[in-house]
C-alpha cells in the first residue's frame, strides 16, 4: 500500500462521466492512494451515490450551495495528510495501466516541477494504447518538459488530471484567491516552476459540451470588474478631459 498519496477528485453534475472515470482510473491505479477525498460542490445526489459505489471509505465533501471550483479544491487539499496529491475530474477517461509510479520517478528526478501532468497530448485519439507502449510508461522515466509558449499557455499549472506536491499548495495556494486557473499556472511560472508531463499520456477527455458552469468564478470575476471601476473613477475623479 501506498500511503503517500491521496486521490483528490472534483466532481457534480455528471454521474455518468464520473463513474466511467472512477472506474477507469481504479481498475489499475487504486493500489497506489492511501486515502481519497471527493467534493460534489453541485450537491447531486446521482454523483454521491456514483462516489460511493466505488469509494465508500472516500471522504465525501457534498456541498448545499455551491461554493465554486478554487474553493473546493482548498478544502480537499487542506483536508490531505499525504505529502503527495493526485488531482483529478469527474470527465476523464483512463488507460489500462498503472502509471503513478512513473509520475513518482518524475517528480523525484525534477524539483523544479509544479505537477506530472497525464493527458495525452492528442484527446482526439480514440484507440487505446498498445501493450509496449503501456509497459513503457510503467516502468520508464519516460517524459517531457511542456514548451512554454506565452504567458498564458499551461506549461507551468493545469487542472487535468495530475500528480503534485501538497507543499506546493502550501506554497501558492489557497487557490481561491485566483480568479482563473490561468492565474494559478502564472504564479508557478513566476516561481521558475515547469510542469512535466508523462508521455504519451494515459488519460483522455470525456467531457465536451458538457461543461459544468462555476457560478461563484462569475461572481468573483464580476466584483473584480466592479472593484476595477471603482478604482478607476476614483483615480480620475476631478480630472479635466482635454478639448472638454
Amino acid at each position: 500500500m501506498n500511503c503517500t498519496t491521496t486521490l483528490c477528485l472534483t466532481a457534480g453534475g455528471r454521474p455518468d462521466l464520473l463513474d466511467t472515470t472512477l472506474e477507469t482510473l481504479l481498475a489499475f491505479n487504486r493500489h497506489c492512494f492511501s486515502d481519497f477525498i471527493v467534493v460534489n460542490d453541485f450537491g447531486d445526489q446521482a454523483t454521491n451515490v456514483i462516489v460511493r459505489k466505488h469509494l465508500p471509505q472516500a471522504r465525501l465533501i457534498s456541498h448545499e450551495r455551491q461554493r465554486g471550483h478554487h474553493v473546493s479544491i482548498d478544502e480537499m487539499y487542506a483536508a490531505v495528510s499525504t505529502p503527495y496529491i493526485f488531482h483529478c475530474e469527474d470527465d476523464w477517461l483512463f488507460d489500462p495501466v498503472c502509471f503513478i509510479p512513473a509520475c513518482f520517478k518524475v517528480l523525484l528526478n525534477e524539483p523544479g516541477a509544479s505537477q506530472v501532468t497525464v493527458r495525452h497530448a492528442d484527446c482526439q485519439r480514440t484507440s487505446g494504447l498498445l501493450p509496449e507502449q503501456v509497459y513503457c510508461i510503467a516502468d520508464s522515466q519516460a517524459y517531457e518538459k511542456s514548451k512554454v509558449l506565452s504567458i498564458r499557455d499551461w506549461g507551468h499549472y493545469t487542472f487535468n488530471p495530475s500528480l503534485l506536491r501538497r507543499d506546493l499548495w502550501a506554497t501558492i495556494g489557497p487557490f481561491q484567491k485566483y480568479y482563473k486557473e490561468s492565474d494559478v499556472n502564472d504564479a508557478c511560472q513566476t516561481r521558475g516552476l515547469t510542469s512535466a508531463r508523462l508521455v504519451p499520456g494515459v488519460c483522455r477527455h470525456l467531457g465536451g459540451g458538457r461543461h459544468m458552469h462555476d457560478n461563484m468564478q462569475r461572481k468573483n470575476i464580476g466584483m473584480k470588474l466592479r472593484r476595477m471601476y471603482g478604482a478607476f473613477k476614483k483615480r480620475t475623479e476631478g480630472l479635466t478631459l482635454i478639448g472638454s
